[in-house]
């Protein structure tokens, strides 16, 4: 099995909760794991950041975002046509 397409999702907040910065990769005992983002745009060639992390540029008043659960968008089959959980 190859791992050449891995890409993590983890996400770490900062002391009040708050996630200010995505990790585009981490660096862990020299091997340099990509971010699941990261791994998308290099398959479908974008412009990738130099940067180990970016800043996440929230915008309008504070917890006004929906949010949906991963394991609601990963784990749970969709009909054909049925909307995305929280769309």
């Amino acid at each position: 099995m190859q791992g050449g397409r891995i890409g993590m999702h983890n996400i770490y907040p900062d002391a009040d909760s708050i996630t200010r910065n995505y990790p585009v990769y981490r660096d862990d005992y020299g091997w340099k794991i990509p971010s699941l983002p990261l791994r998308i745009s290099q398959d479908l060639k974008f412009p990738l950041p130099v940067a180990k992390q970016v800043l996440l540029n929230w915008r309008g008043p504070p917890f006004t975002y929906r949010s949906v659960s991963f394991s609601d968008v990963f784990c749970r089959p969709r009909e054909q046509g049925q909307e995305a959980p929280g769309g």
